[in-house]
């Protein structure tokens, strides 16, 4: 503790200096190296670079203030409060440049914009949202522009508009009513536990209506329609991109004779149908039975005579001695196979039922043909008529008589 040491004047005695001079030693050893209490009065530092350094541990039992201007607190690692920390200016409270780790309730009570995000929101755990909202309110009021919020679970009392926003919820429970301006897409599967799905609700008039599935580039998108003006569905083909009236029961008939295109046939009409068969069916086989009787008798009697006469002129083709007989030679049918055969240079045409000799004289070798002009590949020889040779000057040396002398002429004197 602190002591206090009485001023020293001439009048002192020796003992009184040395009691003065023992207590501001033991003061100073105090502040040098021991516990020293300060217990009146203000300690001022005032060096104009470093005014107080602590080693260790300081404790400060009453309030710590860092007044006037430029001042602040710099605290190189932790800052452990065990109340509340008050930011009491109106611009800006804190800032934080890394990780901020709450462990109770983060409460944004301000007026105007509760929570702003700059970036991605992860929220682990459920999101409440009480407040309803009966203007085109921005989403922006729970999470800025163009930024995400997850979450498993987000409970809005009532309502909400969406406005230039992008969000991310993992589940979403609306209690009342959920409007949304624009399009609404669904990226995953969709599960609808109500037993009512209605389009058009806020139409006051029928119109057309359509469940479309998008095929990419495979082509035209499938399409089932209500068809307001005809007054029933109908299904695109996508082939001919014309709709086609699906057909339901009043478009069903029992009639097996109806016409009309706009009608399908029932189980109770192709029962009649089938019963008009099968009946028929019986009447025909009946009639088919009787026919065949009868005409297997015909029949069997018309074969009986036609393989008689069959039999007879099969009898008469192969009896020896029948013969074809031309104006001469003959062709001997043999087992009903008759044969054409020449070495004369005979050729026989058919047609129908006729056959045609191109040569109409006997060309036997005893015969005497005569032909309009005649080729051969080689030159008749003397002893057959002819010269032996294919020329005149030839011809005229082989039709010489052998013998003749030289020098000697052949003359001629007439005819």
């Amino acid at each position: 503790m602190a002591n206090t040491v009485s001023l020293l004047s001439y009048t002192n005695t020796f003992g009184e200096w040395v009691v003065a001079t023992n207590a501001l030693a033991k003061e100073n050893n105090d502040l040098a190296a021991n516990n020293y209490t300060k217990p009146t009065g203000t300690l001022y530092l005032n060096s104009p670079t470093l005014g107080l350094q602590v080693a260790n541990t300081a404790v400060i039992g009453g309030q710590l203030q860092v007044q006037g201007t430029g001042s602040s607190a710099y605290i190189q690692n932790n800052l452990r409060v065990d109340t509340q920390v008050y930011f009491t200016n109106t611009t800006l409270g804190l800032t934080n440049a890394g990780q901020a780790n709450i462990g109770g309730p983060l409460l944004a009570l301000s007026s105007n914009t509760g929570l702003t995000v700059s970036n991605n929101a992860i929220i682990g755990g459920n999101l409440t949202i009480n407040k309803t909202t009966t203007s085109n309110a921005s989403f922006a009021n729970i999470v800025t522009a163009n930024n995400y919020v997850t979450t498993p679970t987000a409970f809005i009392g009532n309502y909400f508009w969406a406005n230039n926003a992008t969000g991310q919820i993992g589940r979403l429970n609306v209690l009342d009513q959920l409007t949304v301006s624009g399009s609404f897409v669904i990226t995953g599967a969709t599960s609808y536990d109500t037993n009512l799905f209605t389009i058009n609700t806020g139409s006051t008039i029928g119109l057309n209506s359509y469940f479309n599935v998008n095929r990419g580039i495979s082509g035209a998108n499938a399409s089932i329609r209500w068809n307001e003006g005809s007054k029933y569905w109908d299904v695109l083909d996508v082939d001919t991109a014309t709709y086609t009236k699906l057909i339901t029961a009043t478009a069903a008939s029992d009639s097996v004779i109806s016409t009309s295109s706009l009608t399908v046939a029932t189980s109770n009409a192709a029962n009649i149908l089938n019963n008009t068969i099968i009946s028929s069916n019986t009447a025909m086989k009946s009639y088919v039975d009787s026919a065949n009787t009868a005409m297997k008798g015909y029949i069997d009697t018309r074969a009986n005579t036609n393989s008689s006469l069959a039999q007879a002129a099969f009898n008469k083709a192969n009896t020896a001695g029948s013969t074809l007989v031309g104006t001469t030679g003959s062709a001997t049918p043999t087992n009903t196979i008759i044969g054409f055969t020449s070495t004369n240079g005979i050729t026989i045409v058919g047609s129908s039922n006729t056959m045609t000799f191109n040569t109409a004289q006997d060309l036997r070798t005893s015969a005497s043909p005569t032909f309009a002009s005649l080729s051969l590949t080689s030159p008749l020889q003397i002893g057959q008529g002819g010269t032996g040779a294919t020329s005149s000057a030839g011809a005229l040396v082989n039709l010489l008589p052998s013998g003749g002398g030289s020098g000697q002429v052949l003359t001629t004197g007439g005819t």
